[in-house]
């Protein structure tokens, strides 16, 4: 019943902020959607691994991000958003089609050379299934990896050509770059690609959108995605397993197991904080050493680090329920960093800076490209902490660099 009452107050705190902004992708209904409503359906306890109550510490911590990421945003788009007339269009991009459209192609070779170096072959197949089933599908080169790991930037760019002038050209290299991460069964390029797409196009195409055929599309790609990760999950079908039995899924789990799959990796992952922070009760925290990867992790400084905290350090103090399930959102990392009584400094720190760059994000393309993406980062905050990784400052600096050269007249004779 209370899970039911909170669900009915996030959707009106939904049309408030969407009524107030005329924009459906602001700050609030983002962190609702990809982080509040798993955390209400993780609440309901449909899986048979979780436990029956959190510790109080995991409510502290949860109450705490309550405070700064709902009622934070909120408050600002009622009483402090004051959007001004979009400026946006006014910019001038005299070459962006020339260097979108290159960048594109240079995306697609190198990922696919990098399929080649990592699995012998440009697309999966039965000889290299098992390697990309366990971690195959993650593995980047270190450098290029900066252009691979960032299909986000072809896609804004091109996005950006689309909004100066519609091209054919531009939507199939938007949908080649959306489906290239399938050649090695990857998925989350594809969700950070399918979130950029859809706020760009709300925020520049909005009234244009048939928002029906949106959610005929968007049934078609979540099912697609689905079954891509069953396949690698099967190794190709040789094993049968469904991942709702290896969630213990209570409930129904839908065609192709599409519920089951979506609980796991999002709802679920919030009983893995309430993992971690039993496990770990006794730790020294790191004080912002981890966190501190999207700063020393660009510039490579970590290297020069002995025992800096990267992932396989982290892992050790991770307890998942289920190695189906088994990252922890975005409030792992910070927890580790700052305890259960000072989480709140980095979840002001990032809310603070997201609000800032949506506030400009209209009359200033460079906050709209640091909005967007930011905006990915937080739209899959209650899977994993994108906000720390060093991958999205590169996609920022490869955007905002690209866009500054669309400025000057190039031509190719």
């Amino acid at each position: 019943m209370i899970q039911f009452i909170t669900l009915i107050f996030l959707g009106i705190s939904v049309l408030i902020t969407s009524k107030i902004t005329k924009d459906p992708v602001n700050p609030s209904n983002i962190i609702i959607f990809s982080f509040f409503l798993p955390l209400v359906l993780s609440s309901m306890r449909l899986s048979d691994l979780q436990s029956q109550n959190w510790m109080v510490e995991t409510y502290i911590v949860y109450f705490q991000i309550l405070m700064l990421w709902f009622f934070v945003p909120l408050i600002y788009i009622i009483f402090f958003n004051k959007r001004k007339t979009s400026k946006i269009e006014n910019f001038r991009f005299y070459s962006i089609g020339i260097i979108s459209r290159i960048y594109a192609l240079i995306f697609i070779l190198l990922y696919l050379a990098e399929n080649k170096i990592i699995m012998n072959s440009f697309l999966f197949n039965k000889a290299n299934i098992s390697l990309l089933a366990n971690s195959g599908h993650t593995t980047s080169l270190p450098l290029i990896s900066i252009f691979t790991s960032n299909a986000v930037v072809a896609i804004f760019l091109l996005l950006i050509n689309i909004k100066k002038k519609s091209n054919i050209i531009d939507v199939i290299l938007i949908i080649v770059i959306c489906i290239i991460p399938t050649t090695r069964l990857a998925r989350i390029d594809i969700f950070i690609s399918l979130i950029v797409i859809f706020i760009v196009f709300l925020r520049w195409f909005g009234d244009k959108i048939n928002y029906y055929k949106i959610i005929l599309v968007s049934i078609v790609i979540l099912m697609t995605l689905s079954f891509v990760g069953n396949y690698r999950m099967t190794h190709g079908n040789a094993y049968s397993i469904k991942y709702s039995e290896e969630i213990k899924f209570n409930k129904y789990s839908g065609p192709n197991d599409i519920f089951a799959i979506y609980y796991g990796y999002f709802p679920l992952s919030f009983e893995n904080v309430d993992r971690l922070i039993r496990k770990n009760q006794s730790i020294d925290n790191f004080y912002g050493l981890i966190t501190s990867r999207v700063i020393f992790g660009t510039i490579q400084f970590d290297n020069l680090i002995k025992d800096y905290p990267m992932y396989d350090y982290v892992n050790k103090f991770m307890n998942p329920v289920s190695g189906a399930a088994n990252v922890s959102t975005c409030l792992g990392e910070f927890w580790l960093d700052f305890g259960t009584y000072f989480i709140w400094i980095p979840l002001l720190f990032y809310i603070t800076l997201y609000l800032y760059f949506y506030h400009y994000s209209f009359n200033n393309i460079y906050y709209f490209i640091i909005y967007t993406m930011f905006s990915y980062a937080f739209a899959l905050s209650s899977f994993q902490n994108l906000l720390i990784e060093p991958i999205l400052i590169y996609s920022i600096l490869l955007v905002i660099i690209l866009v500054k050269l669309s400025k000057y007249r190039f031509s190719i004779r």
